[in-house]
């Protein structure tokens, strides 16, 4: 029975870390898009266009350029849908943060998961240890693992 309880609180700290990693792995997804972006606005500065009378083809620089311009629009229509879901998702983690009742689990759950710090960061905010910082959030990853299944 013991191994099935530790089994169990590992699935709800495994469920619960998923759902506070979100943030950051939409942070990770905007950084690549607006990289993309960057590229292909460098790319569409070098491409040089040359004016004539003559009727325009369907392949030359102008093309490109359009082309380079619809991708850099769909581009970053997708980097303000990834920020606004990542807003999103910022909320509702800082909720489900703020529905714990240990005070030292919600700011070091907050430090971590949506600050970002370190875990030297957190220790030296706290002025707790790295241990009883491993503690406190193993035993609110639990608590936060229960209300996600």
């Amino acid at each position: 029975m013991a191994g099935s309880v530790k089994t169990e609180d590992g699935d709800k700290r495994e469920a619960a870390l998923r759902f506070l990693s979100r943030p950051r792995e939409l942070d990770k997804a905007i950084r690549r898009k607006k990289e993309q972006i960057d590229g292909l606005r460098s790319s569409l500065t070098s491409i040089s266009v040359s004016y004539s009378d003559m009727p325009k083809g369907g392949s030359g620089p102008g093309s490109r350029i359009e082309d380079g311009i619809v991708g850099l629009m769909g581009l970053e229509e997708e980097v303000a849908r990834l920020e606004k879901e990542k807003a999103e998702v910022v909320k509702e983690i800082s909720g489900k943060i703020g529905s714990l009742e240990n005070e030292d689990q919600k700011v070091i759950l907050m430090q971590l998961y949506i600050l970002y710090l370190s875990w030297e960061e957190v220790a030296a905010r706290t002025e707790k240890s790295i241990w009883t910082i491993s503690k406190l959030r193993n035993d609110a990853l639990v608590e936060l693992g229960k209300e996600r299944q």
